[in-house]
């Protein structure tokens, strides 16, 4: 099989048998620079009408690689696999995979992140299983975001990989104009079926934030968005609490509307709605309005 593909590839029998198969210190790509490895790998085998087809196949201590760079997925020589042309329906492999202690590095234009996962099923739907990501920076434009991280349930559908739970961050900044504090995002989105988008909802919890002289205690809110082609469309409804800015202050702030970013998110746009209670003066306008008396 791994010459039918053409990809490099080494590994130990352990036992081979008429139901099941397993082998060891399997390594897929170039051995000083992996793009696939795993400590043990176990296949089971089924006969339909006397022939041999897959059953689980359990993947102890996997270790995957790859990259995301100017808006591309790759998984080095395993691209062969996952990206190539077939007249099969396209999205995830008909495999019950079990997963145990996998883990994966994704070297990409924004930062590097890790990857922790454990569950089993099927890839097109009924795999469940708990992943964790970590980047300790991740950088887009003049835009950082510190210590982000991610942890929830994996689970397959129709030929898509859906994921719920939190992704948090310590510090969100763009240069001087933008900054919050102790960002949380409650997720539920789905990957598209070849990894080209993706989107979903989201509800939003935040310690401070700043933008440029405007200032909130706290943010929430909740909304969607979608991630295609390299940028963001977010569709959003947000409540600000103790709003502060030069020309007026407010107890609560609500922004209703909608945000695209253009140009790989180098650059930004938006419009919406802004409501506000308890709306008064800011210091420079009471300082103006003073001026005037």
């Amino acid at each position: 099989q791994l010459e039918s593909y053409g990809l490099p590839g080494t590994y130990e029998i352990e036992k081979i048998g008429v139901g099941r198969q397993v082998l060891r210190k399997v390594v897929i790509g170039d051995p000083a620079r992996p793009d696939f490895t795993a400590d043990e790998v176990t296949i089971e085998t089924d006969l339909a009408l006397g022939l041999p087809t897959f059953g689980r196949i359990t993947l102890v201590r996997p270790r995957l690689y790859g990259s995301y760079t100017k808006g591309k997925l790759s998984f080095g020589t395993l691209d062969k696999v996952f990206f190539a042309k077939s007249e099969r329906p396209p999205g995830l492999p008909d495999l019950d995979l079990r997963v145990i202690d996998g883990r994966g590095r994704i070297e990409s234009d924004l930062g590097n992140v890790g990857i922790k996962l454990d569950g089993s099923g099927n890839l097109r739907g009924g795999f469940d299983g708990t992943l964790a990501a970590v980047a300790p920076r991740l950088e887009q434009g003049d835009c950082q975001a510190e210590q982000v991280s991610a942890y929830g349930k994996l689970a397959s559908d129709n030929a898509q990989l859906g994921f719920t739970g939190p992704l948090r961050s310590k510090a969100i900044a763009c240069k001087r104009d933008l900054a919050i504090a102790d960002t949380a995002l409650r997720l539920d989105i789905k990957l598209g079926r070849l990894f080209e988008s993706l989107g979903g909802g989201f509800a939003l919890t935040s310690g401070a934030a700043r933008y440029q002289d405007n200032r909130l205690a706290r943010l929430s809110g909740k909304g969607d968005f979608t991630l295609a082609r390299g940028d963001l469309t977010a569709r959003h409804d947000l409540t600000g609490e103790q709003f502060a800015a030069p020309w007026a202050e407010a107890s609560n702030l609500t922004i209703d509307g909608i945000v695209r970013s253009r140009d790989r998110m180098t650059r930004f746009e938006g419009e919406g709605e802004v409501r506000g209670t308890a709306l008064r003066p800011g210091k420079q306008a009471d300082a103006a309005l003073a001026g005037l008396a």
